[in-house]
């Protein structure tokens, strides 16, 4: 401004009361200011024009203090409302007051003064982001709220990211409180505390903040027990899940009689056995991450053992069959008092079948002592044939237990202190047809 200029606004405030020929309104529309943000403060002006004619009046003022429009064309005896922006230059925090002029362009005359009230603050007083601190795995949705707490017209896209969920949208707020659904996947996030940083983009400013947010711990385990069986043994599939969000230990248990414990191997070795009265119980610790599992597979496989018994079997059917009697002979020997007494005994043979398989062809032979004779009465067979010295019994077969028992009388008048008796003979055939003998023991009667 020059010095003739200056001159005339000073005269002209001078009489600027006596002189004025319009008047000026003002009222705020958003009259608060962010110290960050060029965003100017906005009023509703009214300039009403006395004069004869029409006019353009310059809007200014003396301090640091933008204003746009710089000037409005009234028509003479006339008002005009326009909107007013206000943007100091130079910001500072707290209540301002800033005086401003309106000017006739046609004589440079100062026609009236006026003023303005803004409130300047930082953004981070203005606009408030309010999600919630506390998560859970479940939550589908959470509600972010974004408020303008002041009388300032905000614009912006914002952006949301995190470990736990990303974000972003735009928003325009008045002096309100605007709320966004954000929809969230969290049943495989862990839980613990996760910074949540929001970004609110201006023109020439970056507004962040930084949020700190709790996913609650959910405890699950979860398990899963499978039995197979197989040949001459089985396995035990035990497996355990963490289906919760938070690191587990976790222990599976498998108790074992002594005889499974000997048997049974496992794809992973306990961390410990421990003896349990008449169990042994295997024991697995470990830790679960999230979502991780742990499987432990003990198999009990008795085929060893089921060899050796088999095998025992085997070889005491061989010897049952081979190697041991088919058929059983006793002989024994029962003395007689007689009158004179002389010698007599009552002779007894028992026969039986104790294979499992039918004979045939059965021969029964016995010899008497040549010292002693026969007393002819038999019981309960008599035999099929009689010599001197020799007795002999035929049977066509003898079945599985069947028994033969039979007996004879022997005497003697020569004074005998004891008499030998021989074997007895029993011959017979297998169901294969081969030929086979029995010998029963001797016997000494007193």
């Amino acid at each position: 401004m020059g010095k003739k200029e200056t001159l005339i606004f000073v005269l002209a405030i001078l009489f600027l009361n006596k002189a004025s020929a319009i008047e000026v309104y003002v009222n705020p529309i958003n009259d608060v200011v962010a110290i960050e943000l060029n965003v100017p403060a906005r009023y509703n002006v009214t300039i009403k024009n006395d004069l004869n004619s029409g006019q353009n009046f310059s809007i200014y003022s003396l301090v640091d203090l933008e204003l746009r429009p710089e000037q409005i064309f009234v028509e003479a005896n006339s008002e005009k409302s326009f909107i007013l922006e206000a943007l100091p230059k130079k910001r500072t925090e707290g209540y301002k007051k800033y005086d401003f002029y309106v000017r006739s362009e046609a004589n440079y005359m100062v026609l009236a003064e006026s003023s303005i009230i803004m409130k300047v603050l930082p953004l981070e007083k203005i606009l408030s982001i309010d999600i919630p601190t506390e998560l859970s795995r479940d939550d589908k949705t959470i509600i972010l709220n974004l408020k303008n707490k002041e009388n300032i017209r905000l614009v912006f896209p914002f952006t949301i990211n995190s470990e736990l969920f990303d974000f972003s949208s735009e928003a325009t707020l008045e002096k309100e409180t605007k709320n966004f659904s954000i929809q969230v996947d969290l049943s495989k996030k862990h839980a613990g505390t996760y910074d949540i940083f929001f970004t609110a983009r201006f023109q020439e400013y970056s507004f962040k903040k930084t949020i700190p947010v709790v996913l609650q711990e959910v405890s699950k385990i979860i398990e899963f027990k499978e039995k197979r069986w197989h040949f001459f043994g089985y396995t035990n599939i035990i497996t355990k899940k963490n289906d919760g969000n938070a690191r587990k230990v976790i222990t599976i248990e498998l108790p074992l009689s002594r005889i499974e414990n000997a048997f049974t191997s496992f794809n992973i070795q306990p961390s410990e056995k421990v003896r349990e009265k008449d169990k042994v119980v295997a024991r697995w610790y470990r830790e679960l991450q999230p979502g991780e599992s742990f499987t432990v597979e003990a198999r009990t496989d008795y085929t060893i053992l089921a060899v050796v018994i088999i095998v025992i079997a085997a070889a005491l059917i061989f010897y049952l069959m081979f190697f041991t009697k088919k058929v059983l002979i006793k002989k024994k020997a029962i003395k007689l008092k007689t009158k004179r007494d002389e010698f007599a005994a009552k002779i007894i043979l028992v026969a039986k079948n104790i294979g499992t398989k039918e004979i045939k062809n059965v021969r029964l032979v016995d010899n008497l002592p040549v010292t002693t004779k026969l007393y002819e009465k038999f019981g309960p067979v008599r035999p099929d044939k009689i010599e001197r010295t020799k007795l002999e019994w035929n049977f066509a077969t003898l079945l599985p237990g069947e028994e033969i028992v039979t007996s004879y009388i022997i005497y003697s008048k020569v004074g005998m202190t004891h008499v030998e008796l021989p074997e007895a003979l029993l011959s017979y055939y297998d169901e294969k047809n081969k030929h086979h003998t029995v010998k029963s023991g001797k016997v000494i009667v007193l």
